[in-house]
């Protein structure tokens, strides 16, 4: 079984490759799981607030990262 987490960051993922809204994806994702419902409303939580927050993530990022933005490799998630 996934962690919240892990399920978090899959459906970002695909959420970030444009594979469906964050809605779907949440639904699609949690249907699966075996999650109580303190673990699904921390992933809904985590999905919305990276979304919500994706401009101040960035620019902390590539500020920390030194790179310019969008260009940060990130390992895919294998899940």
């Amino acid at each position: 079984d996934q962690k919240p987490r892990q399920i978090a960051a899959g459906i970002l993922f695909e959420w970030d490759a444009g594979l469906g809204f964050a809605e779907n994806l949440l639904r699609k994702h949690i249907s699966r799981s075996r999650l109580s419902s303190a673990d699904r409303r921390m992933v809904q939580e985590i999905v919305y607030g990276v979304i919500r927050n994706m401009a101040l993530l960035d620019a902390w990022i590539d500020s920390t990262a030194g790179s310019p933005q969008g260009t940060l490799e990130v390992a895919p998630f294998s899940g």
